[in-house]
Parts: structure tokens; C-alpha cells; sequence
């Protein structure tokens, strides 16, 4: 009897054993939530408890079906988030139209390229002024930093617009900068809609 009882122990034991130590990973893509259970991440993702810490980060900064990068520690298969390090809100699905809105302007962005391009050099940025009604339309493309060969882009960053001496950057992250011969003439944090 004690033999069979090691043996059932030992087996219970032993997978929890064989777990390998959380490793820090990114997920980006759509959160779906579900009851117990939620899920961050298009292709790749990675699972977490709904009702705990890591839940509770996630779901304070993105809700249903936004579009989010998370950065944290997972283990097993299917990736589980064990502890969250960083969580952003994405722009909308760059696919499509989105838009930006600012204390002084609303800017909507375009992006024409095909789906699945890394990059895009076919991208319309059409500003409005609060202020004066007066818009803007220019073309420009796709924003992403070097992978580590300092050529191959690698993450998104947002879009970059250029008509001469004056270039016009929206980030990733909602912030709409706009400048004039290198001086900033504008520099606006606001919330994609």
C-alpha cells in the first residue's frame, strides 16, 4: 500500500518537475476574456487567470477584443503568464481606418497596403483642427525599429508623414507629434478610436 502511495505521489510530482523555469516573453494581438481563463495574443498567445494579478494588469489597461502587447513570464504549453512586466494598448488594427484624438486635433490614419505587409509605404494621414477646422492630408508610411541587424524592421512604433519641413509622427501609443524644420510645433498624448 505504501509503495502504491509513493508511486501516486511521485507521478503527481513529477510533471510539476519537469516544468521548465518561466521564461519573458511578448504576445500581441487581441484579448479575449473568459470566465476562469483569458487569452492575450493572435498566432502566438498566451493564456492567464482571469480573476488574479496578472489579470487584473492586463484587464486595467485593455478590455475585450483590443488590440495589446503584453510582456511577462511564462510557463508551460500552452503558454501560461505567470507574472506581467509590461502591457500596452495597441492602435487599432492598421488594416483598417483609425483614428486619433488629441486635445486640438483628430487625425485619421489609412493604411492601403495589403494585409500581412511588415511595412507600408501607402499610408494617408488627414488632420483636423479642433481649434480652426482646418485639415491636413498627407502621405507617408509605416514606423518600426531595426531588428538586430539595424536593417530588417522589426516592432511596429506608429506612422511617419513628411511634406517637406514639416514631418508629422503618430506613435503606436496615441501621441501625435508634429514638427517644422526639427523644432516641435506639436507634441499631443490622445486615445485611439
Amino acid at each position: 500500500m505504501k509503495i502504491l502511495l509513493i508511486a501516486a505521489l511521485l507521478a503527481a510530482a513529477l510533471p510539476a518537475l519537469a516544468q521548465t523555469a518561466p521564461a519573458d516573453a511578448t504576445f500581441r494581438g487581441a484579448v479575449k476574456v473568459g470566465t476562469i481563463e483569458s487569452s492575450v495574443g493572435d498566432g502566438s498567445s498566451a493564456i492567464f487567470l482571469t480573476d488574479s494579478e496578472v489579470g487584473r494588469k492586463i484587464l486595467a489597461v485593455c478590455k475585450v477584443d483590443d488590440q495589446c502587447e503584453v510582456t511577462g513570464a511564462v510557463t508551460g504549453t500552452p503558454a501560461q503568464l505567470v507574472s506581467v512586466s509590461d502591457v500596452r494598448l495597441l492602435a487599432p488594427d492598421a488594416s483598417r481606418s483609425s483614428v486619433l484624438e488629441t486635445p486640438s486635433f483628430v487625425v485619421r490614419i489609412k493604411v492601403r497596403c495589403p494585409e500581412g505587409n511588415v511595412t507600408c509605404e501607402d499610408v494617408v494621414y488627414t488632420g483636423k483642427s479642433k481649434k480652426n477646422g482646418k485639415s491636413v492630408s498627407v502621405m507617408g508610411r509605416t514606423l518600426h525599429a531595426a531588428c538586430a541587424d539595424g536593417n530588417t524592421p522589426c516592432r511596429f512604433q506608429g506612422y511617419t508623414f513628411d511634406t517637406g519641413n514639416i514631418n508629422y509622427t503618430v506613435l503606436e501609443e496615441g501621441e501625435l507629434i508634429v514638427t517644422k524644420d526639427g523644432k516641435t510645433l506639436v507634441r499631443e498624448k490622445g486615445n485611439w478610436k
